[in-house]
C-alpha cells in the first residue's frame, strides 16, 4: 500500500508542476566603475616609469576599439598595448619612452564596457615621471564654418611650435576628439606654448589627411588662465603633388569625359592618333577639373591624350572599338510646357552643333502668328532661344541642325510653351538692421540647396529679391571681409581664417503673388 501511495503522489506533483519565467529586476545601466585606489600605480602617482599599468574594476569588462577611444597625451612613440584579464585592464609601455617631468593622461572614451549589457564608461588615468602632476586646463568648441553647427568625433591636436610644424606629416603631443556637441578638453597639462589644429581623419589616425580642417592662427599659451577658443572647420583648398586622369573615358561615338584630381588648363590639353594630332571641341562644366573633350572617333583605333600637371604631361591611351550611331535626342528647361521668366528657352543636345540654318526657324505666338526671338548656340550642345512673346510655340523641320560630325537631326521639332506669369513668383525684401561694416554675401537657402544669392555693398542696408520661388527658406550671410563677392575658405600655411558666416534659422516663408518684408537683425557684429 506504502509503495502505491508514493507513486501515485509522484505523478501528483509531476502534473501539476509548470515551468514559470525566472523573475528579474531592472536591467542593469550602470557602468563599469575604475578602482582608482587599487590601481597600480594609485591614480595620480608621481615619480614613476611603469612598464605596466592595472587598473582594477567593479565588474567583469571588454574593450571597445581601444585604438581609437583611448588617447594618450602625450602622444607615446610605441601605441600601448591593452589586455583585459577578467576584471582587470592591463596597459603596457615602453617605460624608456617615457619623458623626463611629464605627467601622462590616458582618457577612456567609451572603450571599457561590461560584459553583459555593454554600458561603456568615461574616465581618465593619470601619472608623472616628475614630482608634481600638471594642473592646466584648455578646451576648444569645434564648429562647421558653413553650418555653423558644432563638429563630433573630429581630433584636435596640440603641437610644439616650430619653424617645420607640418601637420599633414607630424603628430601633435596631445591630442582629444570632439564631443557630440563639438567640445575638445585637455587636463593635466604643463605651463608652456602650444600650436593648435583640428582635423577629420576617417581612419581614425592621428596625422591630418586633405580633409576638413581647423586651426587657431596665434600660439596658444597654456598657464593658469582658463581658456576656451572656437575653432572653424572646412574643407581646404587642396594642392595636389601628384597629378591623375581620374577619368577618360570614351562614349556616343566621340565624347572623353576627362576629370583630373586638380584644375586643368582645357589649353594645354591634346589627343593624338598615329603621332599626329587629333581636332577637338572642349565642353565646359562648373567644375574646374572636368571637361567634356569631343573628337570624330575613328573605329579600331588608338587616341592619345594629353593632359599638363606643372612641369609633366600626364598621357592615356584610349582605344576604339565598333562604333554604333545612336538617334540624337535632346532635353529642355521646360516644367510642364513652362519657362520660368527669368529664363532663355534651352534645348540641350546630345552632340555639339556646327550649324544651323536660322531661316528655317520658326516662333509663332497662338500657333500662327510669328514672333520675333533670337537665338545661340552656347556652351556647343545648347540650343538658346529668347522669344518676344509669352505664350509660343517653336517649330524647326528636319535638316537644319548640323552637328560636328557631320549628321543632321531628323526629327521636326514641334513645341509649345508660355512663360510664367509673375502672379506665380513672390518678391522679397530684406532690411538689414545693425550690419556689419563690410560687404557681404547673402544667401537664401531652399531645402540643402542654394536658391538665391546677392552681394550686398557697404552702404546698402535693403536688399530686395524679384520673382522669387514660392516656398520657406533660411538666411545665410557671409562677411565677405576682401570684398570678392566670393565665400572665402581659410589657408592653413598663411593661417588665415575663414570669412565669418551668420545663420538666420527662422524660416521665411513666400507665397505666390505676395510681396514680403523681412527685418534681419544683426544682434552682434561677428569677428574678423
Amino acid at each position: 500500500m506504502g509503495v502505491r501511495l508514493f507513486l501515485f503522489f509522484g505523478l501528483l506533483l509531476s502534473a501539476c508542476a509548470q515551468v514559470q519565467p525566472l523573475g528579474g529586476g531592472e536591467q542593469d545601466k550602470r557602468p563599469p566603475v575604475p578602482n582608482f585606489e587599487r590601481s597600480t600605480p594609485v591614480f595620480a602617482s608621481t615619480e614613476v616609469r611603469p612598464k605596466e599599468i592595472r587598473i582594477p574594476f567593479d565588474e567583469y569588462i571588454k574593450l571597445n576599439n581601444p585604438g581609437t577611444n583611448i588617447s594618450v597625451t602625450p602622444e607615446l612613440a610605441t601605441k600601448p598595448k591593452y589586455e583585459v584579464r577578467g576584471r582587470d585592464l592591463f596597459i603596457s609601455l615602453e617605460d624608456r619612452e617615457l619623458l623626463d617631468n611629464t605627467t601622462y593622461s590616458f582618457v577612456f572614451n567609451k572603450a571599457v564596457s561590461d560584459v553583459n549589457e555593454s554600458n561603456d564608461t568615461t574616465f581618465t588615468f593619470v601619472f608623472s615621471t616628475g614630482v608634481t602632476i600638471d594642473s592646466l586646463a584648455y578646451s576648444a568648441v569645434l564648429i562647421d564654418v558653413e553650418t555653423q553647427m558644432p563638429v563630433a568625433n573630429t581630433m584636435v591636436g596640440l603641437y610644439v611650435p616650430t619653424d617645420s610644424l607640418n601637420p599633414y606629416k607630424h603628430r601633435p603631443k596631445y591630442v582629444a576628439q570632439t564631443d557630440k556637441d563639438g567640445l575638445a578638453q585637455f587636463q593635466y597639462l604643463a605651463e608652456q606654448k602650444l600650436e593648435v589644429f583640428a582635423f577629420f581623419n576617417k581612419d581614425g589616425g592621428k596625422i591630418a589627411n586633405n580633409s576638413s580642417i581647423a586651426f587657431l592662427s596665434d600660439v596658444l599659451k597654456i598657464d593658469t588662465t582658463k581658456r576656451q577658443d572656437t575653432l572653424y572647420m572646412f574643407s581646404p583648398v587642396v594642392l595636389e603633388e601628384k597629378g591623375r586622369l581620374l577619368k577618360k573615358d570614351l562614349s556616343l561615338g566621340g565624347k572623353i569625359a576627362l576629370v583630373t584630381n586638380f584644375d586643368h588648363d582645357i589649353g594645354g590639353v591634346a589627343i593624338t592618333k598615329d603621332n599626329l594630332s587629333v581636332d577637338f571641341l572642349a565642353e565646359t562644366t562648373a567644375r574646374k577639373d572636368s571637361t567634356f573633350l569631343w573628337i570624330q572617333a575613328e573605329e579600331n583605333a588608338v587616341y592619345v591624350l594629353q593632359v599638363p600637371f606643372r612641369d609633366t604631361v600626364l598621357s592615356a591611351r584610349i582605344p576604339t572599338r565598333k562604333i554604333t550611331a545612336s538617334p540624337v535626342k535632346f532635353t529642355s528647361n521646360l516644367t510642364s510646357g513652362e519657362l520660368e521668366i527669368q529664363d532663355t528657352l534651352t534645348l540641350t543636345f546630345d552632340l555639339p552643333l556646327k550649324t544651323l540654318d536660322t531661316n528655317q526657324v520658326q516662333v509663332f505666338e497662338s500657333d500662327s502668328i510669328p514672333v520675333d526671338f533670337s537665338l545661340q548656340i552656347h556652351n556647343l550642345r545648347q540650343l538658346q532661344i529668347l522669344p518676344k512673346a509669352n505664350q509660343n510655340r517653336l517649330f524647326i523641320p528636319p535638316g537644319a541642325i548640323e552637328f560636328y560630325n557631320g549628321a543632321t537631326f531628323q526629327d521636326t521639332i514641334n513645341l509649345g510653351f508660355k512663360r510664367k506669369t509673375e502672379n506665380k513668383y513672390a518678391n522679397l525684401e530684406l532690411i538689414l538692421e545693425n550690419k556689419p561694416q563690410e560687404q557681404l554675401l547673402l544667401r537664401l537657402h531652399k531645402g540643402k540647396e542654394i536658391a538665391y544669392e546677392k552681394v550686398v555693398p557697404v552702404k546698402d542696408s535693403v536688399l530686395v529679391f524679384q520673382t522669387m520661388q514660392p516656398g520657406e527658406y533660411t538666411l545665410q550671410v557671409i562677411v565677405d571681409l576682401n570684398a570678392n563677392g566670393l565665400f572665402d575658405l581659410g589657408d592653413y600655411p598663411s593661417k588665415r581664417q575663414p570669412e565669418p558666416v551668420i545663420w538666420f534659422r527662422q524660416p521665411i516663408t513666400l507665397r505666390a503673388n505676395w510681396d514680403s518684408s523681412q527685418p534681419v537683425a544683426f544682434a552682434v557684429s561677428p569677428e574678423d
